[in-house]
């Protein structure tokens, strides 16, 4: 949130605002991390390899995740 941002926004500014955001959503946010997690742990059991793409999915859920929490436009497929 403080490099989105781009101006002199403290850490706990930054907690704050994370904490506004997520209230109310923190169960579904937890569920989401577990599901994550094995989605790793799986592209770790494929040699490697497949950790390379289950990064790659999970830094972009989250980013997904962030925006439509904290209100942002989230382009649709087209």
């Amino acid at each position: 949130m403080i490099a989105q941002r781009g101006d002199n926004v403290g850490v706990l500014e930054s907690l704050q605002r994370s904490q506004e955001i997520t209230r109310g959503h923190r169960w579904q946010l937890f569920g989401m991390a577990i599901v994550l997690f094995l989605v790793n742990v799986v592209g770790l059991l494929a040699c490697l390899v497949g950790l390379i793409f289950t990064l790659g999915i999970t830094l972009i859920t989250w980013a997904y995740l962030y925006r439509a929490l904290s209100g942002e436009r989230v382009a649709a497929w087209q």
